[in-house]
């Protein structure tokens, strides 16, 4: 169902943010990938969306990769409280 439900949010988010992200998964849990100019707009959709409400951010961190020369990543985790969804 998790996978289901990830492939019907990507495809959401495609439609709305063409070539603007990428899509990665790890244990089940759908990483969407966007550059620092649509961040704020990604986020905006996915808060706003009645089908998911993502309405929480639980997470935020840092990641340092030194050996790229975009070393920096900030990763934000967001939780639909109404759907239980990460």
């Amino acid at each position: 169902m998790l996978q289901n439900i990830n492939a019907h949010l990507e495809k959401k988010i495609k439609k709305c943010f063409v070539g603007d992200v990428s899509f990665a998964s790890h244990g089940g849990t759908l990483s969407v990938i966007c550059s620092k100019e649509v961040l704020l707009d990604l986020v905006c959709y996915l808060g706003s969306d009645l089908e998911f409400k993502f309405t929480m951010l639980i997470d935020i961190f840092a990641v340092d990769y030194p050996e790229l020369e975009k070393r920096f990543e900030v990763n934000y985790c967001l939780l639909s409280v109404e759907k239980n969804y990460r």
